[in-house]
């Protein structure tokens, strides 16, 4: 109960503890916790709930974590909140993603740079500024090898 109350706080100091505390501890029980999390509408930054979900998950996670970037990027189409964009967490998830593609030999990426709903966010943004923003978050290679850092040290000491 108390992870719980941590992760949905509204204190993101808080938030981040819950979520931390639910992955390193391996709660697999509050799993459904994290996924709930990353399923409202317009979350902000959430990447300490998807690398918490990917610890626990694994290779089941890459759903959710789907299903979180196109929410996220149809409730930021809907609101037309575009200068906001980089603080929606959508490079984590996509950084995960291609973590998983490669481990698991998937295309959840190439889904999404395919989708509809992509591509509606880069046509709905008329500044050239914001798409290169939005190429970045595409191909945010520094936190895939964060990503791949983390996993591999997780796996090292059995975690």
């Amino acid at each position: 109960k108390e992870l719980s109350d941590l992760l949905h706080n509204e204190w993101w100091r808080h938030s981040k503890v819950g979520a931390w505390m639910i992955g390193l501890s391996g709660r697999l029980t509050l799993k459904n916790e994290l996924a709930n999390y990353l399923s409202k509408g317009l979350t902000y930054y959430s990447e300490h709930v998807l690398i918490n979900l990917l610890m626990l998950e694994g290779k089941q996670a890459r759903t959710e974590i789907f299903n979180f970037i196109e929410r996220q990027v149809k409730a930021a189409l809907k609101k037309r909140d575009f200068l906001n964009i980089d603080r929606l967490s959508i490079e984590w998830g996509i950084a995960i993603l291609y973590y998983l593609d490669e481990v698991y030999y998937s295309e959840y990426v190439e889904v999404i740079k395919n989708s509809s709903w992509w591509y509606n966010l880069y046509n709905a943004i008329e500044d050239e500024r914001f798409h290169e923003m939005l190429d970045k978050i595409l191909y945010p290679q520094t936190i895939i090898e964060s990503i791949h850092l983390l996993m591999n040290r997780l796996k090292q000491f059995n975690l």
